[in-house]
């Protein structure tokens, strides 16, 4: 199940309003269990959403290491973290920023 939320966040300097910019926020938990493979179905839903921050449950990858699959699903520009202490089913963010 997908989640799919869009949030306007002002960016302002110091004292003054700026440009409104648009960030794309996705929840997602497209695998089930500890053995987690991010297929291409799923690797595609996130390519085609674009999202800009996703907040990902069972944050697992079997088919090489966690950088590689961030690279391949989001792009090498995007960072991740994944929830220390839960090695079997942790929860993952992957951001642009």
């Amino acid at each position: 199940m997908l989640l799919w939320i869009v949030v306007a966040a002002i960016a302002s300097g110091p004292g003054r309003c700026g440009s409104t910019e648009i960030v794309r926020i996705m929840s997602a938990n497209i695998t089930s269990g500890d053995h987690s493979a991010y297929e291409d179905p799923g690797i595609r839903i996130f390519q085609a959403l674009e999202p800009d921050v996703v907040l990902i449950q069972e944050f697992n990858y079997e088919g090489g290491t966690l950088r590689e699959f961030v690279n391949r699903a989001f792009g090498s520009e995007f960072s991740y973290y994944v929830e220390p202490g839960r090695e079997n089913i942790p929860n993952g963010i992957v951001s642009r920023y």
